[in-house]
């Protein structure tokens, strides 16, 4: 709910024509309930996010039985996997979104 609600805080400025480009004052061209719609999503991301990431890691451990030897090594082997997707995502994710700013193809303000 979170990322559609931030999606629709950056597509309803544009689906109506701007006034402020016939004016010869400087303001916001955006409706005041943006911002607000804004922040309030990324909160939402936030709270979700915050909720989520503890609680899936702590789920995918209680799958295996801490009794048995051979659970116990592959309980320490999800942990390793968890650990390394979760900076291999990070790490691609970073290195693509450098390189499609580099290319000149992501413009800051749209």
């Amino acid at each position: 709910m979170g990322l559609g609600l931030l999606t629709l805080s950056a597509v309803l400025p544009y689906l109506r024509p701007s006034d402020c480009q016939n004016s010869d004052k400087i303001t916001s061209c955006s409706p005041p309930q943006i911002p607000v719609i804004f922040f309030f999503s990324l909160y939402l991301v936030a709270v979700g996010e915050g909720g989520h990431k503890p609680c899936i890691q702590a789920f995918g451990a209680d799958q295996f039985d801490g009794n048995n030897p051979e659970e116990c090594k592959a309980k320490s082997s999800f942990f390793n996997w968890w650990y390394f997707s979760q900076c291999a995502g990070s790490s691609v994710t970073m290195l693509i979104l450098s390189y499609i700013q580099n290319l000149s193809i992501w413009y800051q303000g749209g």
